[in-house]
């Protein structure tokens, strides 16, 4: 064919009958294309079906997104056990001097339990292997349990572990491999090696070269679960794990594999890795990643291992996996020729940006969160929000509809593995319906154009209201040398399933009954002794499976309620149920001990308030918890706009926002949102009450709650109430508004002196 550079092969693979009997048949179809511009491609529509990490003050999944919801700082000073801060710390450090650092603050992961038996590793090689190998074997362990694969098996079946791929973002070296250099080279220094530094450097051993690779972090992974796939690391500095996660979707999307495992591992948090980020300016003298601050000063270094496991969506649908995400794009682009490697340029990030979203087939002005990689530096702030501002502004995004942020405020910047923590962090927003909050913005960097802008930020988490197909996030990751990669991604539909956006609370609650405290204390020991077996075998029970324990034992005990606690941790339950035994109440320490006969049970009554109470923000952490209690709010989004508004940075815009919401026709329809809410979460703990009543306005509410009638009913009164006002303020010369007022007198009375005022007394 002589115009064959003029001919497209369109081939498309009949996916469910490949996987039914591996026949690899296809349809070829030749078409004319026109020599013009190239097409946008199909989008990449790649499932997030596991998830999981360990990051600082994050042992897991679980506690990394409860601590994002609840705002915890996890930059601490360095450990005693990592380096000597008296050592390597000056505060007065400048310039490239390579022995002092002015940071001695940054995100650090705590000891996490191994098994080397349970994946086939003699202990005896455990000295030399690179601690991040061993740590990304037991996240990607815990990341197949989170998909329903640990066991070859999830959704409908066992997957074929020979079309298992393993990609993880990450770099060579750690405070192993810079013990094995040193004994090695130094000889070449000094001739010998000194006796007192033989006893204390590694030894090296059969396992050492491998333990080192950084390539073997994945190759390990697929070694030890038995994986036939492609297996191998990718560097791109600190836009690796999201190098990672394009490279994973191009094996899904070529059908070379069916499933991977995709991650990004980073514990370069030595002595050495200060005394470089140090070298070039860019650690913050005072310990943290102000991301988009006016008072950011630089980037606390962070480490951390994540993973998550891929799979096309339509086999992800097909197989029953439970999906968290969809990833629709992704972009990558570098910086091209400039002054400097290591300067941010606003032209690479807008390309990676531009064919993200083109690959995705979404507009940017769509898109209500991004994760921004966020350092926290002045000059690379700057330029990442200007980018941002240009592409949304000429995209068509309105003021402030996108949440702007940066897990890097809490767990610092964790390098090869941020791009996975802000990717794992907005899977679980488009899933849980929760924008999340981002640390340390008390006034926003001057790039940032308030009221224009179509960037906001938040201090506390807040519900994302859209359904989840529209929940639509973009992640960034941007790495040293000029690189940049940035995600897209969406909710699914099977989101709305969701009970609660928390799998781990901040506290729990254990109640223990009995006849008599005797035999409450016995059920005390019972939970002793369980928690005594969970720390002999090292199980991975957690304070919330405890709890779950406790309470239906307690459901079935007899007696009252004898003993109540709340902990919240396996360390904190364990001093307080010592406590509790010894018979004694300790309200600050939250131990609540009944030991006589109880009260007799009095009647319950609610009270509504009426308008005045209302607040911005209120009760958004029961929505953020409860997602069922969304449907309450949905069906009014000027409402809900008024109720959930992003953070104002001054007096005249904090007063706007509750001139806003005290606006009649605003804050009747959310009070009674508001009270309608809390009643029906009331009543899903069996907080029944005996009898209701509300103040003003709440009495259209406290008539709703009794069942007078439903909460579409209550909405459309609330409206209807609210503009009778209105209408009625607006009839009067002037407009005046009139006033309330309280009456104490009788149903007759009132008619008479209505009357008598020339006013209809019916």
């Amino acid at each position: 064919v002589t115009t064959v550079a003029r001919l497209h092969a369109e081939v498309t693979v009949d996916a469910q009958r490949f996987r039914a009997d591996r026949a690899r048949e296809a349809r070829v179809r030749l078409t004319w294309v026109e020599p013009t511009a190239p097409s946008a491609p199909e989008p990449v529509d790649i499932a997030i079906i596991g998830m999981a990490c360990v990051f600082p003050g994050a042992p897991d999944l679980a506690s990394f997104w409860s601590n994002i919801v609840g705002r915890i700082d996890s930059i601490t000073e360095v450990p005693a056990q990592r380096w000597d801060a008296s050592v390597y710390y000056d505060p007065e450090a400048t310039g490239a001097t390579g022995t002092r650092t002015r940071s001695k603050w940054g995100g650090f992961v705590g000891q996490v339990p191994f098994d080397p038996l349970r994946y086939g590793i003699p202990p005896s090689a455990l000295t030399s292997v690179e601690p991040v190998q061993l740590l990304a074997l037991e996240v990607a362990g815990r990341a197949l349990a989170d998909a329903g694969y640990a066991n070859n098996s999830g959704g409908s079946g066992a997957v074929d572990r020979s079309r298992v791929s393993v990609v993880f973002g990450a770099e060579a070296g750690s405070d192993l491999l810079n013990g094995t250099t040193l004994r090695m080279i130094l000889p070449s220094y000094l001739g010998h090696l000194p006796p007192e530094l033989d006893a204390r450097l590694p030894k090296i051993t059969e396992d050492t070269f491998a333990g080192q690779l950084s390539n073997v972090i994945a190759g390990r992974i697929a070694n030890r679960l038995d994986f036939g796939g492609a297996s191998y690391s990718v560097d791109a500095a600190c836009g690796s794990s999201l190098a990672a996660i394009d490279m994973a979707c191009k094996e899904l999307l070529r059908g070379t594999s069916d499933m991977v495992v995709c991650g990004g591992a980073d514990l370069h948090n030595a002595a050495n890795d200060y005394l470089l980020f140090s070298s070039v300016g860019a650690l913050s003298p005072t310990g943290h990643c102000r991301t988009f601050a006016a008072s950011a000063d630089g980037i606390a270094l962070g480490e951390g291992v994540a993973c998550v496991v891929l799979k096309r969506r339509a086999d992800a649908e097909r197989a029953g996996d439970r999906i968290y995400a969809v990833i629709e794009g992704v972009g990558s682009g570098s910086d091209g020729r400039s002054l400097g490697l290591t300067a941010p340029r606003p032209e690479g990030q807008r390309r990676a940006m531009d064919r993200a979203y083109r690959n995705a087939r979404i507009s940017p002005a769509r898109v209500g969160l991004i994760e921004a990689h966020g350092t926290g530096t002045v000059v690379g702030d700057r330029t990442e929000l200007s980018t941002l501002d240009s592409l949304f502004t000429e995209s068509g995004a309105v003021p402030h509809s996108c949440a702007l942020g940066s897990v890097k405020s809490q767990i610092g910047h964790t390098k090869c593995a941020a791009g996975l923590a802000g990717l794992i962090k907005s899977a679980l927003a488009v899933h849980t319906g929760v924008k999340p909050p981002t640390l340390h913005v008390d006034e926003p960097n001057p790039a940032w154009r308030p009221g224009m802008s179509p960037f906001a930020f938040y201090r506390e988490p807040m519900p994302w209201l859209a359904p989840p197909r529209e929940r639509i996030a973009g992640i960034s990751a941007f790495g040293f040398g000029g690189t940049n990669f940035h995600v897209v991604m969406r909710g699914h539909a099977s989101a709305d399933l969701t009970r609660h956006g928390a799998d781990q609370w901040p506290v729990e609650l254990f109640t223990f009954r009995g006849v008599d405290y005797p035999a409450a204390c016995r059920e005390i020991a019972r939970l002793g002794e369980l928690i005594a077996t969970n720390d002999a075998h090292g199980r991975p029970w957690r304070l919330r499976d405890l709890a779950r324990t406790t309470a239906l034992r307690a459901e079935r005990g007899r007696g009252p309620v004898r003993v109540a606690i709340v902990a919240g941790d396996l360390d904190e339950l364990a001093v307080r149920l010592a406590v509790a035994v010894a018979g004694r109440s300790d309200p600050a320490r939250d131990v609540y001990i009944l030991a006589g006969q109880p009260p007799e049970r009095g009647k319950l009554a609610m009270m509504f308030p009426g308008q005045g109470s209302q607040r911005p923000g209120m009760l958004a952490e029961l929505f953020v918890a409860f997602p069922d209690l969304r449907r309450f709010v949905v069906a009014a989004p000027a409402v809900a706009d008024a109720m959930f508004p992003p953070t104002a940075f001054d007096a005249e815009r904090r007063s706007a926002q509750a001139d806003r919401l005290r606006h009649t026709a605003i804050a009747q329809p959310a009070l009674g949102i508001t009270g309608l809410a809390t009643h029906h979460l009331l009543s899903q703990l069996n907080v029944t009450p005996d009898m209701v009543a509300g103040h003003s306005y709440g009495e259209v509410v406290a008539l709703a709650a009794a069942g007078a009638f439903d909460a579409a009913t209550l909405t459309e009164l609330s409206a209807a109430r609210a503009q009778a006002i209105l209408d009625t303020a607006a009839a009067r010369p002037g407009g005046d508004p009139g006033a309330m007022a309280a009456i104490v007198a009788g149903a007759s009375e009132v008619r008479l002196a209505l009357t008598a005022a020339g006013l209809d007394g019916t």
